[in-house]
C-alpha cells in the first residue's frame, strides 16, 4: 500500500531537518515523499538537498499560498494513501506502518484521524488528546473543534471524490473546508494512537490567525448546512442548527449523548480477523446508523411463560395493583412517565410509531436512566414514515442499554397495528411469551362495546397459544375458576369480559366493605381504650377518698359507688358504638347489593345487545 506524503514549506528551516527526518525514518518502504517549497531563503533549500535521495520529489518555485502548495505536491503525487505534514510538525514512530494496517484490515474505511497530540516549541510533548468519534451530524451541530490535520489520511479515491483540491478560496480553513467535503462521501473513523503531532511555536499562521481560522469556519460549516439534502436534515432535526455556530466543551459535553447517534465506533487495535467478523466497520453513512434497527431476534419468548400486567392507557394511578417482583409489567411510554412504579420492577415500555415522541423524549430518557429494569421498544424514526423519512429517535432518546430501536416490520411482527393501545400491549405480551396476561383498567374509564369485543376476539386468538388473557379495574387479582375448578378468567372467546366483571364488581365491594369494618373494629378498639383509662383514673379517685374517709362503712359505700358507676359508662358507650357498626355493615350490605345489581343489568343489556352466548360450566 503506497503512502503520498507531501510537506509544504516557506522559509521554515528551523523545524524542517525534523520534520523530514520524522517522515524518512518511519522505514517505509512504499513511501513516496513530496517536499514544495516556495522559493524559500533562510537555508530551507539547503536542508531539502541533503535529504533529496529520500525524498520522491522536490517542487521549488513560487506559489499562492500553502494550499496552492499543497495542491501542486498531490497533483504529483500517486500512492494510494495520502497525507500532508507541514514543516513545523512531525509524524510519530511507526505511524505509517500503523495506518497502513488499518486501511488494510478495513477496506470499506476512506479515512482516519489519531489521536491528537502537541509539543512545546522545544519538541517535548504535552498534551495527548483522548481518541474521540466524529460524524457529519456532530461536526455539523457545531462540535467541530478540531480534527487533527498532522493525525489525517485518507485513500485517495476519497481524494477524488471530493474535487482533487484543496479550496484556495480560504486563507487558513483549508483543511476545515475540506473535511466537509470529505464527510458527504465517508465516514471518519478515529484510531487510538497517536499518529502525528502539532508544535506550539510562535509567529505560527494557526495561531496568529486563530480568529481568521474560526471566521472562515464558520462560513464553510453555514454552506454544508444549506447544501443539506431535506431527509437528511429532518432526521437530524433535534440536533441541527438552522445557522452555523462552534460548540464551547461545555456545550458539547452536554450534547454529547445526543450526538452519538451516527457516531461510527473507534478503532481500538490492528486486527485483520476483527475487521473481518465485524459489521460496525463496514461502509456506511450517519443516517443509517442513527436509525439502525435493533437486534430482536432473541427478544421473543423471553416472558418464559410468566405472568405480566398491562397497565391501560389513561390509569390515574397504580391504585392497589401490587404486582409483586415475578410480576412484569407493560406499558406505554406516555404512562410510564405518568404514573409511579415499584423501584426495580420488571417493565416493558412500548412506544409505537404513532407516540408523539418529541413531546415527550426528555421525560422519557429521564424515566428510563432512573428504571434500569425498564426495557423500552421505541421506533428507529418517528414523526414520518418511519422507513423512509421522519426524525432518528436516537437523536431525542439517545441509545443505553435498555433501549431498543425498532422499524414498522419489526413492530408488525411484535404487535400488529391497532386503534387500541390495550390489544398492542396485549399482543406486545404474548409475543413476549407471557403465559397470563391480564389488563388493569381504570374503575373510571372501562372500555367501550366495540373494545370489549375485540378483547374477546383476541382473547381467543391468544387461548390457541395457551395463552391467557384476563382484564378488570384496579385491584384485579388472579384467574377466578368456575363452577368445575376450570379457569374463566377471560381465556375463551365466549366467555370474555362477562365473568370477570361479574366477580370483580363483587370482589370490590367487599374489599370496600371489609376495610371499612377493619377501620370501625380498630376505631372501637382505640376509643375502649380511652374509656378503660377514665376508668382507671376513677377507680384511683375512689382509692383516694377510701383512704381519706375513716368509718369503715363509708369506705364500703364510696368504693361500690365508683365501681358501679365506671362500669355502667363503659358498658353503655361499648352497646352504642356496637350498635352504630352494626348500622354501617348493614348499609354497606345494601350498597353492595345494589352494586351488585347494576353490574348484573349491565351484564344483561350487553349479552342481549351482543347474542353472547354464555359458557357452561
Amino acid at each position: 500500500m503506497r503512502f503520498s506524503i507531501i510537506t509544504p514549506n516557506w522559509n521554515g528551516a528551523k523545524f524542517l531537518e525534523e520534520c523530514l527526518l520524522s517522515v524518512i525514518d518511519q522505514d517505509y518502504s512504499e513511501l513516496e515523499y513530496i517536499v514544495v517549497d516556495g522559493k524559500s531563503a533562510d537555508g530551507s533549500l539547503a536542508i531539502i538537498d541533503r535529504y533529496d535521495g529520500d525524498l520522491a520529489q522536490v517542487i521549488c518555485e513560487p506559489d499562492n499560498g500553502h494550499a496552492d502548495a499543497l495542491n501542486k505536491g498531490f497533483r504529483a503525487s500517486t500512492g494510494d494513501i495520502m497525507g500532508w505534514i507541514n514543516s513545523d510538525d512531525i509524524l510519530h514512530p511507526g505511524t505509517l506502518s500503523a495506518v497502513a494496517a488499518i486501511f488494510k484490515s478495513h477496506p470499506d474505511i476512506d479515512w482516519i484521524t489519531g489521536r491528537p497530540t502537541s509539543m512545546a516549541e522545544s519538541g517535548e510533548i504535552n498534551w495527548v488528546g483522548r481518541a474521540r468519534p466524529w460524524s457529519r451530524p456532530r461536526f455539523l451541530a457545531g462540535d467541530c473543534m478540531w480534527i487533527q490535520q498532522e493525525s489525517t489520511f485518507w485513500r485517495r479515491r476519497l481524494w477524488e471524490a471530493a474535487g482533487s483540491q484543496l479550496d484556495t478560496r480560504y486563507s487558513v480553513a483549508n483543511d476545515f473546508e475540506l473535511w466537509t467535503r470529505f464527510f458527504r462521501h465517508a465516514e471518519l473513523f478515529s484510531f487510538d494512537r497517536p499518529l502525528g503531532c502539532f508544535r506550539h511555536r510562535t509567529g505560527q499562521r494557526s495561531v496568529m490567525f486563530r480568529s481568521l481560522y474560526e471566521k472562515e469556519a464558520d462560513e464553510i460549516l453555514q454552506r454544508e448546512l444549506d447544501l443539506l439534502d431535506p431527509s437528511f436534515r429532518a432526521a437530524f432535526a433535534p440536533v441541527l442548527p438552522e445557522s452555523a455556530r462552534r460548540l464551547d466543551p461545555e456545550e458539547a459535553k452536554a450534547a454529547e449523548r445526543r450526538l452519538i447517534a451516527a457516531d461510527p465506533p473507534v478503532i481500538r487495535g490492528i486486527s485483520g480477523r476483527r475487521a473481518k467478523g465485524d459489521g460496525r466497520f463496514k461502509r456506511a453513512d450517519p443516517l443509517s446508523r442513527a436509525v439502525s434497527v435493533s437486534d430482536i431476534s432473541g427478544l421473543k419468548g423471553t416472558g418464559q411463560k410468566g405472568k405480566c400486567i398491562i397497565i391501560s392507557h389513561g390509569l390515574r394511578t397504580m391504585g392497589t395493583i401490587d404486582p409483586g417482583p415475578e410480576t412484569t409489567l407493560i406499558t406505554s411510554a406516555s404512562d410510564f412517565i405518568r404514573l409511579s412504579f415499584p423501584s426495580g420492577q420488571p417493565l416493558i415500555v412500548l412506544a409505537t410509531p404513532a407516540c408523539p415522541l418529541r413531546d415527550i423524549a426528555n421525560a422519557l430518557d429521564a424515566a428510563l436512566d432512573a428504571s434500569p429494569a425498564a426495557l423500552s421498544l421505541l421506533p428507529a424514526r418517528h414523526d414520518g414514515d418511519t422507513q423512509t423519512d421522519g426524525v432518528a429517535t436516537r437523536c431525542i432518546v439517545p441509545p443505553a442499554p435498555n433501549r431498543l430501536y425498532l422499524d414498522l416490520a419489526a413492530f408488525a411482527e411484535i404487535a400488529p397495528p391497532s386503534d387500541s393501545p390495550h390489544l398492542t400491549l396485549a399482543r406486545t405480551a404474548a409475543f413476549l411469551g407471557f403465559e397470563t396476561v391480564r389488563i388493569v383498567f381504570d374503575s373510571a374509564k372501562p372500555p367501550g362495546d366495540h373494545e370489549l369485543e375485540d378483547l374477546n376476539r383476541l382473547a381467543g386468538e391468544l387461548a390457541a397459544q395457551a395463552v391467557v388473557l384476563e382484564w378488570g379495574e384496579e385491584g384485579f387479582g388472579g384467574a377466578h375458576p368456575s363452577a368445575d375448578g376450570t379457569n374463566s378468567g377471560g381465556a375463551s372467546p365466549k366467555s370474555g369480559t362477562l365473568d370477570p366483571l361479574r366477580q370483580l364488581a363483587a370482589r370490590v365491594a367487599l374489599q370496600t366493605h371489609t376495610l371499612a369494618m377493619r377501620r370501625d373494629l380498630a376505631g372501637m378498639a382505640w376509643r375502649n381504650g380511652g374509656f378503660l383509662l377514665l376508668a382507671l383514673i376513677a377507680v384511683l379517685i375512689a382509692a383516694a377518698l377510701f383512704a381519706a374517709v375513716e368509718d369503715a362503712n363509708m369506705k364500703a359505700v364510696v368504693f361500690i359507688g365508683f365501681f358501679t358507676a365506671a362500669n355502667a359508662i363503659i358498658m353503655i358507650t361499648a352497646l352504642v358504638k356496637i350498635r352504630r357498626i352494626m348500622l354501617s355493615m348493614l348499609d354497606q350490605v345494601s350498597d353492595l347489593q345494589k352494586t351488585d345489581a347494576k353490574n348484573e343489568i349491565k351484564i344483561m343489556k350487553l349479552e342481549i345487545s351482543q347474542e353472547i352466548e354464555r359458557p357452561e360450566l
